[in-house]
């Protein structure tokens, strides 16, 4: 079942002491975290968890921008040139690839699997993310019509389906641990990520085996993949909405309008 924003139930996790005085977003966009050895059960759940924050942080305000600006964003967004576009992408996602499918290519590339894991690790993560897709008409104001106005869990199996098939879709250790990571019908922030043991509930390795459920290391994939573009998409919203101040644009002072599309 489709969920839309109007049903994600906002969660305020504040300052919890098990951040370690981390800061929300703190791989840079457009980049990726690399392959590390096993973090343990509870470098998953902490990863998982500050993830999930970010997500959240992400999505209210990307949600809160299309409510309000969705129909002046795309007014501004087909009036730009190629070039003018090119320029607002590239800001928001540094070395942006140049050409779809970008996959294809970093396989061809490099010969040797694991060299081309890590050095093109965020074109197999975000294919889809590139400029000679994005800079077209309408393919950045549809992802953002769909990101802002459905909430995270729509897009787990999409998210995870989209990573390139030339890249191994598991995170050393992150597999050895007995629980299975919940994003798939929640409808509350503060359960997205959440990781449920085998032990603690009846079904849950039977959710994992037949997909209605992530195993550990794939749902971090999944959580590092939306982290990334739901920050991308604000932070464009905001380029192209660039007069309106940020205390503003998502304040009561711009009241809520219909879906355009």
């Amino acid at each position: 079942m489709v969920s839309h924003a109007d049903d994600w139930i906002d969660y305020d996790y504040g300052d919890d002491d098990d951040d370690d005085g981390a800061s929300r977003n703190e791989v840079p966009v457009g980049t990726s975290s690399p392959d590390l050895p096993s973090p343990g059960l509870e470098g998953v759940r902490n990863e998982a968890r500050k993830r999930s924050k970010n997500i959240a942080s992400s999505f209210n305000t990307l949600r809160a921008i299309v409510e309000r600006h969705e129909a002046a964003i795309q007014r501004r967004w087909v009036k730009k040139i190629k070039r003018q576009r090119l320029k607002t992408l590239l800001a928001a996602w540094p070395n942006m690839a140049v050409s779809h499918r970008p996959d294809f290519k970093a396989s061809r590339n490099s010969l040797d699997k694991r060299e081309s894991n890590l050095r093109y690790r965020t074109e197999l993560m975000w294919p889809y993310i590139n400029q000679e897709d994005l800079s077209q008409e309408r393919s950045l104001l549809l992802l953002i019509n769909s990101r802002g106005r459905h909430t995270p869990p729509n897009f787990t199996g999409a998210d995870f389906s989209a990573i390139s098939c030339f890249m191994p879709k598991v995170k050393p250790g992150a597999t050895l641990h007995p629980d299975v990571m919940i994003l798939q019908d929640v409808t509350n922030a503060k359960d997205y990520g959440k990781l449920l043991g085998w032990h603690e509930h009846k079904d849950a390795k039977d959710w994992m085996d037949i997909y209605r459920q992530f195993r550990t290391d794939e749902g971090l994939l999944v959580l590092e993949v939306q982290e990334q573009i739901l920050a991308f998409l604000v932070d464009c919203c905001r380029q192209i909405l660039h007069d309106i101040s940020q205390e503003t644009l998502t304040s009561d002072a711009f009241p809520f309008s219909q879906n355009p599309n």
